[in-house]
């Protein structure tokens, strides 16, 4: 079954070395839990001439953290995008069908393969509310 979100991303800078400051100060935040390492392993899908990328559309499938399976992202507006998750199901390497269905459109006929593989170490940190519960969290 697929979800779907709403992304708002923004990317900041910080010198080399800089730590980020506790959020347990924030508002409707209590406590926070964490960090703790999670290494992820993406490998994105395109076609050959990369049309998905070239329309703002990022197809990939991760294993590792908390949100393993396959992300569809979408545009948005600006620096939002629609994500829909997919689990890794047992497909493999092959796009779910569901995904291909949605990328027909600019991904033009051409057919859909592996384009790049990144690993990434990702610090995460959960901000707990005043009940314990965890918040979205937020990654280093």
């Amino acid at each position: 079954m697929a979800t779907e979100i709403r992304e708002t991303e923004r990317k900041y800078e910080a010198e080399a070395g800089a730590s980020l400051p506790s959020l347990g100060g924030l508002a409707m935040v209590s406590a926070e839990s964490g960090p703790v390492e999670q290494t992820l392993e993406a490998e994105y899908y395109d076609t050959a001439d990369l049309r998905l990328i070239r329309a703002g559309v990022t197809l990939r499938r991760r294993r590792g953290g908390d949100d393993a399976g396959w992300h569809l992202k979408l545009p948005a507006g600006p620096d939002s995008r629609d994500e829909i998750r997919l689990p890794l199901g047992r497909a493999g390497r092959r796009v779910p069908a569901e995904l291909a269905a949605l990328v027909r459109g600019p991904a033009r006929g051409q057919a859909l393969r592996p384009v790049a593989q990144i690993t990434t170490r990702r610090q995460v940190t959960k901000l707990l509310d005043d009940t314990g519960g965890a918040g979205r969290g937020s990654s280093r």
